[in-house]
């Protein structure tokens, strides 16, 4: 912009040193020459378009766990070195912004550069326009699937990925102006190191030490509850127990499971609920109901077994509409059950807040867009989610598939 000011200008003093060639204008004629030239420079200026890029403001950090503790999680696993092609990047700077942790990788006129984010965040995983490639693919790294973007398919420059509530971002930057891009083999190495340096190998272990231990408990429950069903009596019927229930509760009897447990051991377990919307659990054997649990009915109307924001545990299965598998996951002091479509589109769930049903919310660049499980296929209109499948899953106004 500056420049065509100075040209302009530069233009104005040359047509007035040609006095010998030009007749010789009176000094204000002279200056309304200038000015009109000078105005003439500054509306050029003004239609050229502006610049729409975002603005980040990054703090900078000094390590990887600073810039970790900064985006609001606790871990920030990068790579010390790696190479595409001839050109070798290590030494990473680290920054952070908007829930989100940078390495900052540079060598020539070149740089690589990793974001990671867990849950909600507000900047963008790429600086770049993902719409403006002219190839999007899917990619299996090391049983990560991955989605690629770039000039070609093999050509990879941007690539994200997700894990549970955590989202990846890999972008490759030419400095001056430049496309750059990597092939699959070198994209597969650095997804497999960024992998490793952010497992938690420790809460892996724990894990498995709680599910050998739930075993063995497990085990020792349904010998003592053999033993104790040995020296019972018949149960009551299906029905009696249901009649049993009701009677103790006031209420209708709205489920009967049998079961085995430690205290009654093999006997009846019954869901009712009274016209309050108070819920009962019983366990019902051949002394009678033993009342378990008694939950009065929310404010709101929601009852318990429904849903809920707490109560639950990192990594906690749960089924959504008997079809849909999810995890619980927390961010944000927020517990979500969380999934991922087909098409690679990070899920958010949580109960609704009147109850009777769930709220969603896809992940998309960054963005929160609230959708809904549809009945029909987006195929039947001829329509596909981001990675080409067939989706189930749609935006609010029934336009936009994931």
């Amino acid at each position: 912009m500056r420049k065509q000011v100075v040209l302009a200008t530069a233009l104005v003093l040359a047509l007035s040193a040609c006095g010998g060639a030009q007749p010789a204008q009176e000094p204000e004629q002279e200056a309304a020459t200038e000015e009109a030239a000078t105005e003439e420079a500054v509306e050029q200026e003004t239609e050229e378009p502006a610049d729409q890029g975002v603005t980040i403001d990054w703090i900078q950090a000094t390590s990887a766990e600073e810039a970790a503790t900064g985006a609001g999680f606790e871990r920030f696993g990068v790579l010390d070195k790696f190479v595409i092609g001839d050109l070798e990047f290590a030494s990473p700077t680290f920054s952070y912004a908007g829930g989100v942790a940078q390495a900052w990788y540079e060598t020539g006129a070149s740089a690589v550069y990793l974001r990671k984010a867990e849950g909600y965040y507000d900047t963008p995983i790429s600086d770049r326009a993902l719409d403006e490639f002219g190839a999007k693919w899917m990619m299996n790294c090391s049983g990560v699937e991955v989605t690629c973007y770039g000039p070609a398919r093999g050509a990879v420059t941007v690539a994200t990925w997700t894990d549970g509530i955590t989202t990846y971002g890999i972008t490759f930057q030419g400095l001056g102006g430049e496309e750059m891009s990597m092939d699959g083999d070198e994209l597969e190495t650095i997804v497999k190191g960024v992998s490793e340096a952010n497992a938690d190998q420790k809460a892996e272990e724990k894990r498995e030490e709680q599910a050998e231990q739930q075993q063995a408990e497990e085990k020792k429950q349904e010998e003592q509850a053999a033993q104790q069903s040995s020296t019972k009596s018949s149960l009551p019927t299906d029905m009696e127990a249901d009649a049993m229930v009701e009677k103790a509760s006031g209420g209708s009897c709205i489920s009967v499971d049998k079961v085995t447990t430690r205290q009654y051991g093999e006997c009846w377990y019954c869901v009712a609920v009274d016209k309050s919307g108070t819920r009962y659990e019983y366990y019902v054997d051949k002394d009678g109901a033993h009342l378990i649990g008694k939950k009065e009915a929310s404010s709101s109307g929601q009852q318990s077994g429904q849903g809920t924001s707490g109560g639950h545990y990192e990594g906690e299965d749960v089924t959504i509409f008997g079809s849909i598998y999810a995890e619980w996951h927390q961010a944000n002091g927020e517990w979500y059950a969380t999934f991922v479509t087909y098409n690679g589109t990070q899920i958010f769930a949580q109960p609704a807040p009147a109850g009777g049903g769930w709220k969603f919310n896809a992940i998309v660049n960054g963005t929160s867009v609230q959708v809904f499980y549809s009945d029909k296929e987006s195929s039947t209109e001829g329509k596909v989610g981001p990675a080409g499948v067939s989706s189930h899953w749609v935006s609010e106004d029934g336009k936009t598939w994931y």
